[in-house]
């Protein structure tokens, strides 16, 4: 997978050919806009508080890559259509996130995953900090060794992207015009670190759907991400 331009409102040919086949009147162009299809994620640092399969990892604080279907369960914490929102996030009122992974049709399914009832504020060294002056400089010392969100940020294309989606592009597209057009948009797509031109003005496009599937990252393995298991475990978002 390679970042989408329009996620920051930029051109992308990605888009572009995927509305040009999603509207084709043949049936075997609208199959090739699966293959430019998108698929939201998301990324937020958590606390494991519970993990049977990885007991090493409890107290941690890690990196937890995600899709639309747990990111709208946070929102609707965060904003409920009935009750009182509530934060997941929260350093002492957070609650814990039941992580309960299914398998539906071959996906990784997230509809058994839940917030639980109970409040539980981050914990170091197997202490629960409290709003006191000692313990708020516990909470910013251990935080700022956390691990670095930035890798998961909208990435520019570099050149040897642009090469890959070139390549993916000639290897699924019939016809060498199409092709030649599309590397032209991608030289124009080019973050300008790796090709100095200057910045062409956004043209606006029609916005790809959200492919959503099982919900989750269904192209990583969860079971397995980092050597670690993220099967039943219970987070404290952070």
């Amino acid at each position: 997978m390679v970042d989408c331009p329009s996620t920051v409102g930029k051109k992308s040919v990605l888009q572009d050919m995927f509305w040009k086949f999603k509207k084709s009147d043949s049936v075997a162009e609208q199959k090739l806009a699966e293959n430019f299809s998108r698929r939201q994620r998301f990324a937020s640092l958590v606390q494991i508080i519970k993990d049977d399969n990885a007991p090493e990892n409890v107290g941690k604080i890690m990196v937890w890559p995600y899709g639309v279907k747990i990111f709208n369960k946070l929102q609707a914490e965060m904003k409920p259509e009935f009750g009182k929102p509530h934060i997941p996030f929260d350093l002492f009122e957070g609650k814990p996130f039941l992580v309960h992974i299914t398998k539906v049709a071959g996906y990784n399914n997230y509809d058994n995953c839940r917030f639980l009832d109970e409040r539980v504020p981050v914990n170091i060294s197997g202490s629960e900090m409290q709003k006191t002056q000692e313990d708020m400089g516990k909470i910013k010392s251990f935080l700022e060794e956390s691990p670095d969100l930035s890798s998961y940020d909208y990435q520019d294309w570099d050149s040897a992207t642009e090469d890959f989606v070139n390549e993916v592009i000639r290897n699924t597209v019939p016809g060498g015009r199409i092709v030649a057009s599309v590397e032209k948009t991608n030289r124009e797509t080019v973050a300008p670190a790796a090709r100095p031109t200057a910045p062409a003005p956004v043209e606006k496009s029609e916005p790809l759907p959200s492919i959503n599937k099982g919900g989750g990252l269904d192209d990583l393995n969860l079971d397995d991400f980092d050597g670690k298991s993220f099967d039943d475990e219970l987070f404290d978002s952070l």
